[in-house]
């Protein structure tokens, strides 16, 4: 498997390396005549995220004018084109990253950030909370932070509840008290549906595992734990939500509608409910929807645990300038970082933080707004400490559109899902 590791790398090498080498290629700093070091950075994301870090360098340098900062834009293919780079032998300063940290740690890769935080002593570490940063530390040592954490909640069409005459969901609902609402929503000749769930999205599935009480990975993430009765509860779920019921669209319906599918279908009214983080309040207030919406936190089961998308930092291994990238890097996810990136509207903070969690809770719409910080306390990030990350969440993918499809029944799903992942993971 080490080989065929290594074969996946050099074939993501291969599709972006090019790419890669066209818009970006390392200056190096002895050639300026102004004396500045440039720390380079790459980055991803939407327009208003990146207004949000370029607003953070452009303090970070009016405080710092001896630093330039430098963004490298990798686009939509992260891992591949952040493979190619580190691969070129001439990584960027700072890696921009959502997952793939023990991973790449484990290739060494990364800088371990713990000396440089001792060596600090203003930074502090403890603001972040532990299931943050569990999932980023390899033993023992940490190597990424986050500057955004935002947890998947389940956004809903108030107006259509009422219509209907469904009571509008609260915080403290249960995953049967969901699926009646879903059920009673769904209108098959008005060609409306009480939820959808994204087919091709692993943190979706991974979430309706967790609240069974399910886990992915055994304790020491040589074996998947998918082997459960937990886990067999979780995947019936889910065929009979797509499959027997069919409040949600299956893979094939969603793909006829295109790729963002479940936003069209909530914003036409077509869906009811929907799952998604905290990014899409910009562009529904820019929008002025012509309907009353809402957030809640994901449906109790066993438990409430609920997925997060994370922006994290990363310190390259080989960096020549490990110094200056740290205080940038400190600067980001310190208290000036967060309060920048909180008035934005898009995510909560990657640390706790009284000012920016303030900013968060006046936005004005939705109503609910608090969910996004009252769940913070229900992430599981279980699967992003596994190194083998993105081979098992690919095998999760594509066994859940076949369970999706109705092809395969929920046991034949599990018994396919636990012999493919275990082949993955007795290698590493």
């Amino acid at each position: 498997m080490k080989n065929k590791k290594w074969l996946f790398i050099v074939a993501a090498i291969v599709l972006a390396g090019i790419a890669a080498y066209v818009f970006w290629s390392k200056e190096d700093e002895t050639d300026r005549t102004d004396g500045k070091t440039v720390i380079q950075i790459t980055t991803s994301g939407t327009n208003y995220e990146m207004d949000v870090f370029e607003e953070i360098a452009a303090r970070f340098m009016k405080q710092h004018p001896e630093i330039e900062i430098e963004w490298i834009d990798i686009g939509n293919e992260r891992n591949a084109k952040t493979l190619a780079l580190i691969e070129s032998g001439n990584p960027p300063d700072i890696f921009f990253l959502n997952d793939n940290v023990s991973y790449l740690a484990s290739k060494g890769a990364l800088e371990p950030l713990d000396s440089l935080i001792e060596k600090d002593g203003s930074f502090d570490v403890s603001r972040f909370d532990t299931n943050y940063l569990e999932p980023q530390s390899v033993d023992g040592r940490l190597y990424a932070l986050p500057i955004e954490v935002t947890p998947y909640v389940i956004y809903y069409n108030a107006d259509l509840f009422k219509k209907y005459g469904v009571p509008l969901p609260q915080d403290d609902w249960t995953q049967d008290e969901f699926y009646e609402a879903a059920k009673r929503l769904t209108i098959p000749e008005e060609s409306q549906y009480g939820f959808q769930t994204a087919y091709n999205w692993h943190s979706h599935q991974i979430g309706w595992l967790n609240r069974a009480g399910a886990s992915l990975f055994k304790e020491d993430l040589k074996t998947t734990a998918l082997d459960s009765p937990e886990a067999l509860e979780a995947l019936t779920f889910i065929y009979n939500m797509i499959v027997v019921d069919h409040i949600s669209p299956d893979p094939a319906e969603q793909a006829a509608m295109g790729t963002t599918s479940w936003d069209v279908m909530f914003l036409n009214q077509k869906v009811a409910m929907t799952t998604a983080c905290m990014w899409n309040l910009p562009g529904y207030k820019a929008m002025d929807l012509p309907f009353e919406w809402d957030v809640v936190k994901m449906p109790r089961n066993k438990n409430q645990d609920t997925k997060a998308n994370l922006t994290l930092w990363a310190m390259s291994s080989s960096g020549r300038h490990k110094e200056e990238a740290w205080q940038f890097l400190s600067y980001m996810v310190g208290p000036e970082g967060m309060k920048i990136l909180a008035e934005a509207g898009y995510s909560t903070p990657g640390a706790r933080d009284e000012e920016a969690d303030a900013v968060i809770r006046g936005i004005s719409s939705p109503s609910n707004v608090e969910v996004f910080l009252d769940a913070a306390a229900d992430i599981n990030l279980e699967e992003d400490k596994c190194p083998a990350k993105m081979e098992v969440v690919t095998i999760l993918n594509n066994g859940i559109e076949r369970l999706m499809m109705g092809e395969i029944t929920p046991k034949e799903c599990q018994d396919d899902l636990v012999r493919e992942m275990n082949e993955v993971l007795k290698e590493y």
